[in-house]
């Protein structure tokens, strides 16, 4: 899906461990991974939660696309890593020019927010308290 970007993106490669972003930064672009993996990770008091492991072809940073100025979680390389920045406003130019762009990203959250719910490890109640009684 973003193939085309290549060439007009900004790419760096991350050495395995290494962090391509922390919780709290600023942030107004969307990363496309170009090869390698990598890890979002959010620090939650003293626990640090993965929220996902995305690999070649994924992009992450999405809710920079609709507002969002500060990044939400860390990312770290878990291999080495060729990370390409997309502009906010490439991105919208690109969304004019081919609107399935769109779709394409309503689909994939879809698709990450549908992973998220399978792989629920509790069950929870109508205000959010789960069998261990921990709300979330």
């Amino acid at each position: 899906m973003f193939k085309k970007f290549r060439k007009r993106g900004i790419g760096k490669i991350y050495s395995k461990g290494t962090t391509i972003f922390t919780q709290g930064d600023p942030g107004t672009d969307l990363l496309h991974i170009a090869s390698g993996k990598i890890a979002l990770i959010l620090n939650h008091g003293q626990s640090r939660v993965r929220l996902g492991v995305f690999e070649k072809g994924d992009i992450f940073g999405i809710p920079h696309l609709f507002g969002q100025t500060t990044r939400y979680c860390s990312a770290v390389a878990l291999e080495e890593s060729k990370i390409m920045t997309l502009s906010k406003k490439l991105i919208l130019e690109r969304m004019h020019s081919d609107p399935s762009l769109m779709y394409n990203i309503c689909k994939m959250l879809n698709d990450r927010l549908m992973g998220i719910v399978d792989e629920c490890p509790c069950v929870c109640d109508e205000f959010g308290y789960c069998e261990t009684n921990e709300q979330f």
